[in-house]
């Protein structure tokens, strides 16, 4: 069973969620290309809670390091060269 808290952050309105697992049991971590994978086993029947967070404007390179997407580099480039 689990609970959602919900809170508003007065500085960002943006709405924090607490979310409350009971018999919580285990957690794991997993990198994926866009970002990580959160998966939580809680519950009388195992049951498993993924969250996906994922980068904006990063991805993972091929040797897993993460860097900025170069889409995102080139059209900053792009936009100064037109102003000078």
């Amino acid at each position: 069973m689990s609970q959602t808290k919900n809170k508003i952050n007065k500085t960002s309105n943006i709405v924090d969620d607490t979310i409350y697992l009971f018999d919580y049991k285990n957690y794991w971590i997993e990198n994926t290309a866009q970002g990580h994978l959160i998966k939580i086993c809680h519950g009388a029947n195992d049951r498993v809670l993924e969250i996906d967070c994922r980068w904006d404007k990063r991805k993972r390179d091929k040797s897993g390091r993460v860097v900025n997407d170069i889409r995102v580099e080139t059209s900053k480039v792009l936009r100064r060269t037109k102003k000078t």
